[in-house]
């Protein structure tokens, strides 16, 4: 994602990949960072996995649709991403990356079925997210929009997942950056919530202006997303329910809302509930 070297308005989705060592405390949640090559803006940085919406996806940020709508769409544009930056790596715990088809008849809206040839990611990445409900954290610069997930993942996926760029996307990560595995590094929470805006250690890298710009404003609500000793824990949202209109319940949501690695499957809305075809 390149919001800096775009002309026009841009919305970017992001996941903050999270694992935390087994007995570990507050202080030791590792967030994944990849470092920009020199092809894209603002190379030597590093950010987070993620980049722009599709033209296709970003038609579903319309005023008129219901906020849910907007938030699995967003979900699905960072998955996506995320799946052509790291869909190439291997460890225990992966599953293919695959998308049924979504459609809202009000405005007349699409979203077709997509398959990710080759890709695999955290299973728990196909499934709808937890934290906060699926709610993300929307932190604009400038005439940018950007939308950050935070997804923790579990302690085995953790620690043998081995994250790489599927071939035709490696130009944009720095495979070669000393320190890293594949142009990937796992760097303390503490240490990005404290120090986003100095170098970081290791290595004294510094955050790309738009990751920098979310760890400064958002980052505070990381921790109480991940439950951490001592922050207030947030309520959780439904992934299907707009603030005022539109509450489901749980088992609502599990009724209408299948998995992202459903096979043959679509979910439609004509309103605010879902159905399967």
């Amino acid at each position: 994602w390149d919001p800096l070297g775009m002309d026009s308005p841009s919305v970017g989705s992001h996941l903050l990949l999270v694992k935390r060592l087994p007995g570990a405390g507050s202080g030791d949640f590792f967030v994944l960072l990849q470092k920009r090559s020199h092809h894209v803006t603002e190379g030597g940085t590093y950010g987070l996995p993620g980049g722009s919406l599709s033209k296709e996806e970003s038609v579903w940020n319309d005023e008129l649709l219901p906020k849910s709508l907007k938030w699995a769409v967003r979900w699905r544009a960072a998955v996506r991403e995320v799946a052509e930056e790291c869909g190439a790596g291997e460890g225990q715990g992966l599953a293919k990356v695959r998308f049924p088809r979504m459609a809202y008849s009000k405005l007349n809206l699409s979203l077709r079925a997509f398959d990710a040839d080759h890709a695999e990611l955290p299973a728990s990445l196909m499934q709808r997210p937890t934290l906060a409900g699926g709610q993300g954290l929307e932190c604009g610069m400038g005439r940018f929009s950007a939308y950050y997930f935070v997804h923790l993942l579990s302690l085995k996926v953790a620690r043998e997942w081995r994250p790489r760029a599927l071939r035709p996307h490696r130009w944009e990560i720095d495979e070669t950056s000393a320190g890293s595995e594949f142009g990937y590094v796992w760097v303390p929470l503490m240490e990005l919530l404290e120090n986003a805006g100095r170098p970081l250690m290791p290595g004294g890298f510094l955050l790309c202006s738009w990751v920098r710009n979310f760890f400064e404003e958002k980052g505070s609500l990381i921790p109480k997303l991940l439950q951490l000793p001592g922050s207030r824990t947030l309520r959780p949202m439904s992934p299907l329910a707009d603030e005022k209109n539109e509450e489901l319940s749980d088992t609502d949501c599990d009724e209408h809302l299948p998995s992202l690695t459903s096979t043959g499957s679509s979910f439609s809305s004509s309103g605010s509930s879902f159905s399967r075809r």
